[in-house]
C-alpha cells in the first residue's frame, strides 16, 4: 500500500474480528469482502510502514509520507480461486470506493497508526516468547520446541505466526527439510479456526522461498555461539536403550475366546461393499461399551462414543439403529464443528485433530467412529496418493495412542474383483498401512454375513471369522414405529470372507495361486512327472504358466533332468527324481539338436537345477544350468 491509501485487513480464518477496531478505527473510504469471509477496509494514509499481527488476525498495509509501503489488498471485483471451496470467487464491494474525502486531514487514524508504531517498535511476546519485531535470532531452540509441543495458541493470528517461524528457522541455517517438518508438526498442533481449510504445502513454500529471499540462509550456530550442533537441519537423533523402555502388555478393547480382536489406542478399519453390516456392526460395539458389556479394557466401565457419519441421518438411522442395539443414548455423541463465522461443518482431518483429542480426553470416549473415514479426510489430500493419505492418518494414529481410544474408520470396497479383501479399499494403500486392525465384511445369497479379521497386528492373525446376520427391529417414537436393521452374532463361521469373494468372482472358491498350488499337489501326490506335461494339463485346466511357476516356487518343488527332459516332484519325494544310471551313449548314438534349440543345448524346455525355475535357452547354452537368481546365491 501507500501512495495516499493504506488498508486493514481482517480475516477471520485467523481469529480477526471487525469490532476489535471500534473507537480506533479511521474513516474508511471503502469496503471489499473477500472471498474468505474477510474485509478489506481502505482508509486515508496513517505516516506508517505495513505490520502484521497488529491484533490477531488484523493486519495493516500501509505507506510513509514517502510513498515507501509494504503489502497489498486486492480490490473488487478481483476473481481468485478460493482456498476453502477451490472455486473462483470475486471480491466484491460493500462501500464502495469515495475519495472525495482522501485529502481531509481529520485526525481519525492516530490512534491506530499508535498501535502500529507500538507495534513495529517494540519485541512482541506473542506465545510467552520473547520476539524481536525484524530478524530471526530472537527464536532459540527451546522456544521452537514450545511451538511444536502446544502449537499456535487460540487467537493468535496463524498466517504471521507461521510466517514469521519460517523466517527465523530459515535466518537460522534450517534447510527446506527441516523447516518443512517443523513447520507441520506446529500446524498439527494447532486448531484451525475454519474445517476444511488446514494449511497446505502451498502455503509453507510460498512462506519458506519469501524468507529466503528476503533474509537468506547462513549456518547455523549452536546456542551459546560455538560452533554448530551435529544436527544441521533441526533434528537430532535420540538413542533410547531398550533396558529403559518398560514393557506393557497389549490392552484389548475387545477380546473374544481369550484372543484380543480391537486394541486400544489403535486405529481400524471396518471394509466391505454396500450394505454388507458394517455400520450395524460398529453400532453393535458402541452400544456394548456404553454398558460396559464388551469383553476387554472397558468391561463393567460404561464409556462414551463419538460417532461420526457423512452419509446416513440421525434421526432416520443412528438413534433408531443404536435404540435397537440398546445403546445408552446419553453416552453417544454426534460430533460437528462449529467455526468462528457462525457455521457448522462435518469434522475434518488432520485440521481438527486438536479438537478431536481434547473430546476424547475431557469425556473419556473409548471409540470413535467415522463413517466412512474416507471422508473425513481433507479436501486438500490426495486420497489416492499415500503421502497425503499420511498427513492425515499418521497424526490421527498418534492421537489414537495418547487417548487409549479406538479410533475406528468404515471403508468401502472398489469396483474391482479379487479374494484379498484388505486390497480391495477403496484409496490409497496407506488407509491398510496405517491401521492396526482390519475387519472385512461379506454376505452370502441367503444375505448370512461373514466378518474376517484381514489384520491384527498386535495379536494373532488367524483368529475365527464370524457369522452374523441383520434382522429386523422394530424401535417405537413419538411420531410412530420406526423399522431398523439390528446386528446378530451367530458364533463362528463355517467360511471366511476370501471364500465369499472367490465364490462371488468365479474363481472356484480360490485365488488364481491357490488354485495353482492345489493342482501341482494333486498331480505331483504319485511322484514325480515329466514337467511339460504338468505345464500342458495346467493350461487345459486354464492355469497360466506364470501363475504356475509362482506356485512352483512358493511349494519350493525340486526339479532334476533326465535323459528324457526335465521331471518335477513334491519336496518329499525329491529322492525319486533321480533315475537309475544308464550306459552313456557313443557319438554314434548322439542325436543332432532339436530344431529351435540353441547351439547344442539339444532341449527346448531348459530349467534351474537348483530351483527348477524355467531357464532361457539362450542363458542355458550361455551361462549354464542354473537360473539367474540362484547363480547370485552362494
Amino acid at each position: 500500500m501507500g501512495h495516499g491509501l493504506d488498508g486493514v485487513d481482517t480475516d477471520p480464518r485467523n481469529g480477526g474480528d471487525r469490532a476489535a477496531l471500534n473507537g480506533i478505527m479511521p474513516e474508511v473510504l471503502a469496503t471489499a469482502a473477500t472471498p474468505s469471509g474477510g474485509e478489506h477496509d481502505f482508509v486515508r494514509s496513517m505516516g506508517v510502514r505495513s505490520r502484521d499481527g497488529v491484533l490477531p488476525g488484523i493486519d495493516v498495509k500501509a505507506g510513509d509520507p514517502e510513498g515507501q509501503g509494504r503489502g497489498f489488498m486486492f480490490i473488487a471485483p478481483t476473481i481468485r480461486v478460493s482456498k476453502t471451496t477451490g472455486e473462483r470467487v470475486a471480491y466484491r464491494w460493500i462501500k464502495p470506493p469515495d475519495l472525495s474525502r482522501l485529502h481531509v486531514a481529520d485526525g481519525s487514524g492516530e490512534q491506530l497508526a499508535a498501535l502500529v508504531r507500538q507495534a513495529n517498535g517494540k519485541t512482541r511476546t506473542s506465545h510467552g516468547f520473547q520476539q524481536p519485531g525484524g530478524h530471526s535470532e530472537g527464536w532459540t531452540d527451546p522456544d521452537i520446541a514450545q511451538l511444536i509441543r502446544e502449537g499456535i495458541p487460540s487467537g493468535e493470528a496463524q498466517q504471521p505466526v507461521l510466517r514469521d517461524v519460517v523466517a527465523r528457522l530459515a535466518g537460522q541455517g534450517y534447510d527446506r527439510v527441516a523447516c518443512w517438518g517443523i513447520w507441520q508438526a506446529i500446524v498439527d498442533r494447532t486448531a484451525l479456526t475454519q474445517p476444511g481449510w488446514p494449511w497446505a504445502e502451498a502455503d509453507f513454500t510460498d512462506m519458506y522461498d519469501s524468507a529466503v529471499r528476503k533474509y537468506g540462509t547462513r549456518p547455523r550456530q549452536a546456542e551459546d555461539g560455538g560452533p554448530p550442533p551435529a544436527a544441521q537441519n533441526g533434528r537430532r537423533l535420540v538413542l533410547t536403550p531398550a533396558s529403559e523402555i518398560t514393557p506393557e502388555p497389549v490392552v484389548w478393547a475387545w477380546e473374544q475366546f481369550g484372543q484380543g480382536r480391537i486394541p486400544a489406542g489403535s486405529v481400524g478399519l471396518f471394509a466391505g461393499r454396500e450394505g454388507t453390516g458394517k455400520s450395524s456392526f460398529l453400532i453393535w460395539a458402541a452400544a456394548q461399551i456404553t454398558r460396559g458389556e464388551l469383553p476387554g479394557a472397558f468391561k463393567g466401565d460404561p464409556r462414551p462414543v463419538i460417532y461420526v457419519t457423512f452419509e446416513d441421518s440421525w434421526k432416520f438411522t443412528i438413534v433408531p439403529r443404536l435404540m435397537a442395539a440398546g445403546a445408552d443414548l446419553d453416552l453417544i455423541y454426534r460430533a460437528e464443528v462449529e467455526a468462528i463465522d457462525g457455521g457448522t461443518y462435518s469434522l475434518s482431518l488432520p485440521a481438527d485433530n486438536k479438537l478431536l483429542e481434547e473430546a476424547i480426553t475431557g469425556h473419556r470416549v473409548a471409540l470413535v467412529v467415522i463413517d466412512p473415514l474416507l471422508s473425513a479426510i481433507s479436501d486438500v489430500l490426495d486420497t489416492h496418493v499415500n503421502r497425503k493419505v499420511r498427513q492425515a492418518l499418521d497424526p490421527l494414529a498418534s492421537l489414537a495412542d495418547r487417548t487409549g481410544a479406538v479410533l475406528a474408520g468404515i471403508a468401502h470396497f472398489s469396483k474391482s474383483t479379487g479374494t484379498d479383501a484388505s486390497s480391495l479399499i477403496t484409496g490409497s494403500g496407506a488407509f491398510k498401512d496405517v491401521a492396526r486392525f482390519i475387519f472385512a465384511f461379506a454376505t452370502d445369497e441367503d444375505d448370512s454375513g461373514v466378518v474376517t479379521q484381514t489384520k491384527n497386528s498386535l495379536g494373532h492373525s488367524s483368529l475365527p471369522s464370524l457369522a452374523y446376520r441383520i434382522i429386523e427391529a422394530i424401535v417405537p417414537t413419538v411420531k410412530g414405529d420406526a423399522r431398523v436393521g439390528r446386528l446378530v452374532l451367530e458364533g463362528e463361521a463355517g467360511r471366511t470372507v476370501r471364500d465369499i469373494l472367490a465364490a462371488k468372482d468365479g474363481s472356484e472358491e480360490q485365488d488364481e495361486s491357490t488354485r495353482a498350488e492345489d493342482y501341482l499337489k494333486r498331480v505331483l501326490a504319485d511322484g514325480p512327472r515329466r514337467t511339460t506335461e504338468v505345464e500342458d494339463e495346467a493350461k487345459g485346466n486354464a492355469i497360466a504358466k506364470r501363475t504356475l511357476d509362482r506356485a512352483r516356487r512358493a511349494l519350493r518343488i525340486p526339479a532334476a533332468k533326465r535323459e528324457d527332459g526335465w521331471w518335477i516332484s513334491l519336496p518329499e519325494h525329491e529322492g525319486d527324481l533321480t533315475e537309475p544310471a544308464r550306459p552313456a551313449k557313443t557319438a554314434k548314438d548322439a542325436k543332432p539338436a532339436t530344431r529351435g534349440s540353441v547351439g547344442n543345448v539339444g532341449i527346448l524346455d531348459p530349467h534351474c537345477e537348483r530351483c527348477g525355475a524355467p531357464v532361457s535357452p539362450l542363458r542355458y547354452a550361455q551361462a549354464g544350468s542354473l537360473c539367474a537368481r540362484c547363480e547370485a546365491q552362494p
